[in-house]
């Protein structure tokens, strides 16, 4: 069955991690985008995978967790996945300009996935939208300006780990136009699957324009 949201997560030996910011992202989409209370065995993500058991061979390392939903009529349909997880390399980045709609994280990643056919020679793209940044492809963005860092308050998706960051007062929600990103000293992608903290510097010389 085609499902038409999912919720990635990353899960270390076993454990699901940030469970607190899956939790309150999926009960969001239940009632802002089904418009459906929200399921009892789908509001505590890491009970239903205790539950439901991790399989051993995912049961070590990192691995990448997608909890894909959706509503029949009334009736809630899931589906669990599992993969180990690579992380790709990016090292640049291009700014492109688009309006997709990804306020809930839909599968149907096509609107973005057009926008990532125009990054040329770069790894990654950085969506500009009335010409303020955004996201990347399939994460959110920090910049760091004077040991401060940054992230636009305006995001495709508001991602789970910059909810926690942001929760953690690590992290400040500013508007940022595309045309200032060289004021900045770097960036970092950020989603549920690259941790802040384990992710290197990209300094803004690696950011490409059209």
């Amino acid at each position: 069955m085609y499902h038409r949201i999912v919720e990635s997560m990353r899960i270390e030996n076993g454990i699901l991690q940030n469970a607190e910011f899956h939790n309150e992202r999926l009960a969001r989409t239940v009632k802002d985008y089904f418009r459906k209370p929200l399921p009892p065995e789908a509001s505590d993500l890491e009970s239903l995978l205790k539950t439901r058991g991790i399989p051993e061979e995912f049961q070590s390392g990192c691995v990448k967790c997608r909890f894909l939903y959706d509503f029949i009529e009334d009736d809630f349909s899931y589906r669990i996945e599992y993969a180990h997880y690579i992380r790709r390399e990016i090292n640049t980045l291009m700014l492109v300009e688009g309006s997709p709609d990804y306020r809930f994280k839909y599968t149907d990643r096509s609107a973005l996935d057009l926008l990532m056919a125009e990054k040329g020679s770069c790894d990654d793209v950085i969506i500009v939208k009335n010409g303020l940044l955004t996201d990347a492809w399939s994460s959110n963005i920090v910049l760091l300006k004077s040991g401060q860092w940054y992230t636009p308050a305006h995001p495709l998706l508001l991602g789970t780990a910059r909810a926690k960051l942001l929760s953690e007062g690590r992290i400040t929600e500013r508007d940022i136009e595309a045309a200032e990103i060289k004021t900045y000293e770097a960036l970092k992608l950020i989603n549920a699957m690259l941790p802040f903290g384990q992710q290197p510097l990209i300094p803004v010389s690696a950011v490409e324009s059209l």
